[in-house]
């Protein structure tokens, strides 16, 4: 459901001329248990992180914030 609603967003983008850049895409996944989680949007491979960088500020998984 996640790469299917991914790659709606990106027709969309298209559809109204905007441009979004899948490598860039990051992915955190919010859980107890240390899983991780890989998905494919544009021949991209979208591998989730326990800790990602959005605006300047890092968010873990455990949202700590530290």
């Amino acid at each position: 459901m996640l790469e299917q609603a991914s790659n709606d967003a990106l027709i969309w983008f298209g559809n109204n001329f905007m441009k979004a850049n899948p490598s860039k895409f990051q992915s955190i996944w919010f859980n107890k248990d240390d899983l991780s989680l890989n998905f494919e949007v544009a021949d991209s491979t979208i591998k989730s992180e326990k800790v990602v960088k959005l605006l300047g500020i890092q968010l873990d998984s455990k949202l700590s914030f530290t």
